[in-house]
């Protein structure tokens, strides 16, 4: 067997029984090396692709919480899960005034032919409130206050007493007055301006230097708030306090009395209400009163135009928290929240609100079409179709 082993060997190692390869041969090894090596190169990296996308869906997994799945891709904005309040105001731009800007805006006025402004110095704008035609320096003080007579604009300071008269269309100052006390609220008729104050229900007419002021009607008292002009029924309409009681308890607050604007004399008076701190407004033949008080009555209500009798309320009634504020408008009632700066578009017939906003300080004015509030500057109240102005 070894003999055969050795045999083999030498035949094989034997260069002389050596067969060379013609160069054909190499040629098709070569061509089945690149082959072979073609294919497990695409294999490989098959594998290493599969290995990839397998990887990465189980990197995803795991990040991807299980009881949620990827959405599609929205074409169109998705739908509120919500639904929105129709009758929730918003705020437009504010109203350009000159002067200090960090000083807050004291009052506003608006007529059909213009809005009058106030910070220190008077502004009177378009109705629009975008263009400034005419501008004048305030009374002494802090203007707090401001109404208009025919052809005269007034503008007092609560804390001088200061009153200043100006031309309703130039501003030009006319007459510089002296209330010699303290003014709650003011009204400007018949030449004069009637307010309430510290002394009572007075008048103030423009008569000599510093002015004349006298008693409406002394039998009142000092106890007057509230005032408002009833223009349609020629009235002024004051709030009234019995002497000898708080502003506010359990028991009395004001009642609403109707008086002749030039003689003084009583017309008409309502019951006496729980309300203190009370404003009254009057939107054409509708008369509402409101106030702070006791949290089981009314801070709010609806009187008869003649009898100044009550007649009812308003659903707003329930949102004014400890007290209510009210501004007249040209169409509506404006009602600022006791408890917080919210703000009201109330029907004046009915007393249903038909817009409110969450945060306006007041005071209030409006035209049809046209409203303005102060939050700090003076700017414009975006109404909807109800709330008429």
């Amino acid at each position: 067997m070894r003999d055969l082993e050795e045999l083999l060997r030498d035949t094989l190692t034997d260069p002389r029984r050596r067969i060379d390869p013609s160069p054909a041969m190499y040629e098709e090894v070569q061509r089945t090396a690149r082959a072979r090596r073609h294919r497990h190169f695409a294999a490989a990296s098959a594998a290493v692709v599969v290995v990839a996308v397998a990887v990465t869906t189980s990197v995803l997994a795991a990040q991807r919480p299980a009881s949620r799945t990827t959405p599609p891709l929205a074409t169109h904005p998705p739908t509120p899960t919500h639904s929105v309040d129709p009758l929730h105001g918003t705020t437009g731009t504010a109203v350009q005034l000159p002067g200090d800007k960090f000083a807050a805006v004291m009052g506003a006025t608006a007529t059909p032919t213009a809005l009058y402004a106030f910070r220190t110095d008077i502004v009177k704008l378009d109705p629009t409130g975008t263009q400034i035609l005419a501008r004048a320096a305030g009374p002494a003080g802090t203007p707090t206050g401001i109404a208009i007579d025919g052809n005269r604009l007034w503008v007092w300071s609560q804390d001088t007493g200061s009153v200043r008269t100006y031309d309703t269309a130039t501003l030009a100052p006319l007459d510089t007055l002296s209330s010699g006390a303290q003014i709650f609220d003011a009204i400007a008729v018949n030449g004069a301006l009637v307010f309430t104050s510290t002394e009572g229900l007075m008048r103030l007419t423009v008569n000599g230097r510093d002015g004349l002021v006298t008693p409406v009607n002394a039998d009142l008292g000092t106890g007057t708030y509230g005032l408002a002009l009833d223009p349609g029924r020629h009235r002024i309409l004051v709030g009234v306090t019995p002497p000898g009681t708080a502003p506010v308890n359990g028991f009395v607050g004001a009642k609403v009395v109707a008086l002749d604007p030039t003689t003084g004399r009583v017309i008409a008076s309502s019951p006496q209400t729980s309300l203190g701190k009370e404003s009254i407004a009057v939107v054409g033949d509708q008369i509402w009163i409101a106030g702070y008080g006791d949290v089981d009555k009314p801070r709010i209500e609806h009187l008869d135009a003649e009898t100044l009798q009550p007649i009812g309320s308003s659903e707003v009634g329930s949102q004014v928290g400890p007290g209510a504020v009210l501004w007249p408008g040209q169409k509506v009632l404006w009602v600022r929240n006791g408890g917080d700066e919210g703000l009201s578009c109330v029907d004046p017939k009915t007393g249903a609100i038909l817009e409110h906003w969450d945060n306006v300080q007041g005071p209030v004015t409006s035209i049809a079409g046209h409203a303005y509030g102060v939050q700090g500057n003076l700017v414009r109240l975006n109404l909807n179709s109800t709330c008429s102005g």
